[in-house]
Order: structure tokens, then C-alpha cells, then sequence
């Protein structure tokens, strides 16, 4: 449950340091949680318990340090109040070794060779280093044409 939360949160991290082009929406601005919406388990709609979600340096993290060891599966999950269609954004490591944390990663080049037989182009927005597993990348996947 770990890692879709994660993943989420870095889609966000990897969102924000996409210039907007053409086409392009800006989801997060870079200063605070301003049109996001919060829910974490067992806590009220927007109630960012433990400061689960924050900004700090320009970067959207996701943290439970603030929980007291006090977890208790109160997962957390952010959601832009903007419906949008037609996409799929995609941060992971990028390998296909997996381990505890990263049950099921799959490096750019397989995602890309796997969307590429059903007819969707594969774009890689960002290279990021991890100071867990090697590096990180986002993408974005949409249909050809």
C-alpha cells in the first residue's frame, strides 16, 4: 500500500519540474498545496494529519515522520480538484529488480516496449536521482497520433 502513495506523491514531484508547454497544464505550483485535496484514513476530508503532505524546497513530499510511531495504516492520498482524461502519468524506479519497498518496478525501457504494442507513445519527462534505489523517472503515456 506503501508504494502506490509513494509513487503518487513522486508523479507530483516530477509534474512540478515540467515547464508548461503548449498543451500542458501546471498541477503544482511549487509553493504550497493549493488545489489539492487530502484524505488520510480514520481523519476528516483536507485534514493533513502529521503534515503527512508539505512542500519544502519547491518539492511536494510525503512523509509520516510526524506520526509518533503512531502509523496505524493511516495512509494517506492527494488528489488535484481537477478531473482530467486521457493520459497516464507514471513515476518508478528505473529498474526491473524489485525489492521490499518496490514490489514490481519496471525500468522506462519495458514500460515504453510494453504501451508501444498497444499504440501509445511513451515520453520520458525526467531522470531523477534516488537515494534508495539508483534513479527515478516520469513519464508520460498517451495515445498515438
Amino acid at each position: 500500500m506503501k508504494t502506490p502513495i509513494l509513487i503518487f506523491c513522486l508523479i507530483i514531484f516530477c509534474c512540478m519540474t515540467v515547464n508548461a508547454q503548449k498543451g500542458w497544464i501546471q498541477l503544482f505550483n511549487g509553493k504550497d498545496l493549493t488545489n489539492w485535496i487530502i484524505k488520510i484514513k480514520d481523519h476528516p476530508l483536507n485534514e493533513n494529519y502529521g503534515n503527512t503532505f508539505r512542500v519544502e524546497n519547491g518539492v511536494m513530499k510525503v512523509s509520516y515522520d510526524q506520526y509518533n510511531d503512531q502509523f496505524k495504516e493511516q495512509f494517506g492520498h492527494i488528489f488535484y480538484t481537477q478531473k482530467f482524461s486521457a493520459y497516464l502519468l507514471v513515476v518508478e524506479y528505473n529498474t526491473d529488480t524489485a525489492n521490499r519497498w518496490v514490489p514490481y518496478p519496471v525500468s522506462f525501457y519495458n514500460l515504453k516496449k510494453f504501451f508501444e504494442t498497444y499504440s501509445y507513445v511513451t515520453e520520458k519527462l525526467g531522470l531523477f536521482p534516488s537515494r534508495y534505489q539508483g534513479n527515478m523517472y516520469s513519464a508520460i503515456i498517451h495515445k498515438a497520433g
